[in-house]
């Protein structure tokens, strides 16, 4: 299950704040926070201690406690690019379009970074949209929402975000999304964005004029309809555009629940960032532009909390049932005593009672004697972890005593990385068998498995037993 998160939407003058729930169509609490003059100047983070502190005063008033979010970072300085490719594999193609960016990117490789996410896949081809930002600008944007007390999942970019919540007729489309400060313009065909233009002078002609330039810019793209969003435009303006681009144009509608129309186009874009799966950055199935420090500290935390909670839960069951153990041991030792002192004639019904809770409680001093026998969960962990595959994500471990057990349960983009992380876990001596279906090696890629391993050998262990 993909983990949830808040949407923090960064705009030159605002930033906007969306929680929801039940996938996005439910939201609980919103809120848009003006920023105030010279602590933003030109896209870049000119003060970064008070833009911390108004997100985390933002964060208090909406009384949002969640750890995790998504970012959109402004448009104004990323760039984007659809590139045709010849079929590779995963990691063979990150290498060919990362060498590709070089074409589109005015700065080094080394000074931005980047992802990619493909979109269409024919025998002969692969169609590859890019994405990439200036490192500099990203980094301070990150590293506020990571001071203000969250853990930043996923970055992307206004436009991205817009492509997601319009309707894509598989023909071109102009989107574009009026703020009060700024107008975004993407130009669109099925997923792939071609282009896109922010207009920071918001007079109406000026808008008019821009959208007049990209929806003609691109040979080969028939632009068939425009999708209007944001606020301050009305039905006059939407004529107008109509007239001059000569097309049709239309109003998104996008429906939440706990939000009025108006509201749902003002935070359009934090409500779609709801919607995206937070993968992390190299996965091809979406675009995560989170730089890769915050990836690394992101996998890092998650690894520590899953073996923490592993070995936190087996040491809570192993201790309950012990402690379970000896009290009831106690209990039943003082009721021998108590028996022994009584008739045999007048104990006969109380004797078969206790006879039956003396034969619970060994089986249960049994099950705590096979727990603290086996090897710290931690360490099991810490043994997958180490010959996981970068291709392998391990998103559950579950530890089970009874059965000597390790279910091990994730997503893997290629099959033969599976496999080969099956065979490096059945040559460690830590693991006596390891089990892998095979219907979860019948796809070749994007594969969700669930591998046992049994790593120790079940025993009926004899616990000293109670008699009265």
């Amino acid at each position: 299950m993909a983990k949830s998160f808040i949407s923090v939407v960064f705009f030159s003058d605002k930033v906007q704040i969306v929680k929801s729930s039940k996938g996005g169509s439910l939201i609980e609490k919103f809120g848009s926070f003006p920023i105030p003059d010279g602590l933003v100047v030109n896209y870049k983070v000119q003060a970064e201690e008070q833009l911390v502190e108004l997100l985390k005063s933002a964060l208090k008033q909406l009384k949002i406690s969640d750890k995790f979010a998504g970012v959109v970072v402004p448009e104004f300085s990323t760039f984007t690019k659809t590139l045709d490719m010849p079929p590779l594999t995963s990691h063979e193609l990150d290498e060919a379009v990362r060498w590709r960016a070089q074409e589109f990117l005015p700065v080094s490789l080394g000074e931005a970074v980047m992802d990619w996410q493909v979109i269409e896949k024919a025998d002969t081809q692969v169609k590859v949209l890019a994405a990439a930002i200036l490192k500099d600008i990203l980094a301070e944007y990150v590293d506020v929402v990571g001071k203000a007390g969250l853990q930043p999942l996923v970055v992307e970019t206004p436009s991205l975000s817009l492509v997601r919540v319009v309707p894509d007729g598989g023909d071109g489309r102009l989107i574009m999304y009026i703020s009060e400060n700024e107008t975004i313009l993407v130009v669109a065909k099925e997923r792939a964005i071609l282009g896109s233009s922010v207009v920071r002078n918001q007079s109406p002609n000026e808008i008019l004029r821009t959208a007049q330039l990209i929806s003609g810019h691109y040979e080969g793209v028939s632009i068939k309809k425009v999708y209007i969003a944001g606020v301050g435009f009305d039905q006059a303006f939407v004529n107008n555009l109509a007239a001059t681009l000569q097309k049709g144009v239309d109003v998104v509608n996008y429906e939440v629940v706990g939000m009025a129309q108006p509201q749902v186009h003002e935070y359009l874009i934090s409500l779609s960032l709801q919607k995206k799966d937070p993968a992390e950055p190299r996965s091809e199935k979406t675009i995560n532009l989170l730089p890769p420090g915050w990836a690394s500290h992101y996998r890092n935390k998650v690894k520590g909390s899953r073996i923490w909670t592993v070995a936190l839960t087996s040491a809570f069951v192993a201790w309950s049932g012990f402690l379970v153990a000896l009290i009831a041991f106690m209990i039943l030792s003082q009721q021998a005593i108590n028996l022994e002192d009584q008739a045999s004639g007048n104990g006969n019904g109380n004797g078969r009672d206790v006879g039956v809770r003396i034969g619970e409680i060994n089986a249960l001093s049994s099950q705590v004697l096979l727990v603290t026998g086996a090897p710290p969960p931690q360490s099991l962990v810490n043994v997958v972890e180490e010959v996981r595959p970068e291709e392998v994500e391990v998103q559950q471990y579950t530890v089970n005593f009874d059965s000597g057990t390790v279910s091990v349960e994730g997503f893997s983009t290629t099959r033969n990385a599976l496999v080969s992380f099956r065979d490096i876990l059945s040559d460690r001596e830590q693991f006596l068998k390891v089990e892998l279906p095979l219907s979860a090696i019948v796809e070749d890629r994007d594969i969700r498995f669930n591998m046992t391993l049994s790593f120790i050998e079940v025993k009926t262990t004899q616990a000293p037993r109670l008699r009265i």
